[in-house]
């Protein structure tokens, strides 16, 4: 089990302060944040799961020798 942020609606502005919040340790962090994009908006809640899965642990350098 593995919790994910999907998030809509937010301005720029707004998504800023909440990201930097999180960051701050003001808010629960959560590893796995997504906006809701035309792309994303059709996948089911698993398919994103996977999906931000994949790109965290890109993004963090464990897919290294893959």
């Amino acid at each position: 089990q593995e919790e994910m942020l999907l998030m809509c609606g937010f301005s720029r502005q707004d998504l800023d302060r909440l990201l930097a919040a999180i960051k701050k340790g003001k808010l629960r962090q959560v590893a796995l944040k997504a906006m809701l994009t035309p792309t994303n908006c059709t996948w089911s809640g698993l398919q994103l799961l996977s999906e931000l899965q994949q790109e965290h642990a890109y993004m963090h350098g464990k897919n290294a020798g893959k």
